[in-house]
């Protein structure tokens, strides 16, 4: 029950009812009572819940008579003019970009870790340093569209493009 639970909500937020269960079941591998069977049962209960949450949100927002398969999925379908190639050179790029970014994230990422185990030795270190943590993550995610949105806003006065 508590797979298909959390499951069923990983799906419902990705629109992913596969993935869902997949992950379920690969953070349940070390279970001993893990069977396959309760793959399955998760996949339906994960099947189950996106479809409940795409009919629900069709018959919320009014829209239930151009409710589709691939609205089940995404939501609502937007038609975009981009061409093919524009989305495969985004995509290039997002890569290469990603690509190059993720080794520099995992060296820095070592390289506090060790600072950090240097640094908070004892038992109750732990505690500071993980209210630390989320202090300075909580502050950033907050702080951070205030600062993007000014710079966006100074664009937009200013004209530059």
């Amino acid at each position: 029950m508590i797979a298909a639970g959390a499951s069923a909500g990983v799906s419902v937020a990705f629109g992913a009812p596969i993935g869902g269960a997949l992950f379920m079941f690969e953070l349940s591998k070390p279970n001993t009572y893990w069977r396959f069977s309760l793959l399955w049962k998760t996949f339906i209960s994960c099947s189950t819940a996106v479809f409940f949450m795409a009919l629900l949100e069709a018959i919320l927002h009014g829209k239930f008579d151009t409710w589709t398969a691939s609205s089940m999925k995404f939501g609502e379908i937007r038609v975009s003019s981009s061409t093919p190639s524009d989305v495969i050179i985004g995509a290039i790029i997002l890569g290469a970009v990603s690509g190059m970014l993720g080794p520099l994230f995992i060296n820095v990422n070592t390289r506090i870790n060790a600072i950090r185990a240097k640094i908070w030795t004892k038992k109750w270190h732990k505690p500071i340093d993980t209210f630390i943590f989320c202090f300075l993550t909580a502050t950033c995610f907050y702080w951070f569209p205030y600062m993007f949105r000014s710079c966006v806003s100074r664009k937009v006065l200013l004209g530059d493009d």
